[in-house]
């Protein structure tokens, strides 16, 4: 009995160090979204939206969206350079995929 309280408690203090590790790589990750976003705001003059995702612990996709009257008058490859340069100074390694979009509001 007691070896399975012990096993329990092992579980349960090794599932939460576990997830304090993605806790932190998730706020880390955060951070440097929003630093991104303030930086492009600064470059561009419009703040964009990022949305992230990692899958096994590797940033899989960065989403980069701008309202397109915000960016209209930006020439394509000019916009999509800009954010090269913002995502790849802030992370180490960068994404496997990166997407530059605009959106309007209807």
């Amino acid at each position: 009995m007691k070896l399975k309280i012990h096993l329990c408690i092992v579980s349960a203090v090794a599932a939460l160090l576990f997830g304090c590790g993605m806790a932190s790589d998730v706020m880390e990750t955060q951070k440097k979204s929003d630093a991104i976003a303030s930086a492009l705001e600064k470059e561009i003059g419009v703040k964009p939206q990022i949305a992230w995702e990692i899958q096994n612990g590797t940033l899989a996709h960065i989403n980069v969206q701008f309202p397109v009257d915000g960016v209209a008058n930006l020439p394509i490859g000019e916009l999509v350079s800009k954010v090269r340069t913002a995502v790849t100074t802030s992370f180490d390694k960068p994404p496997q995929q990166l997407v530059v979009s605009t959106f309007s509001q209807p």
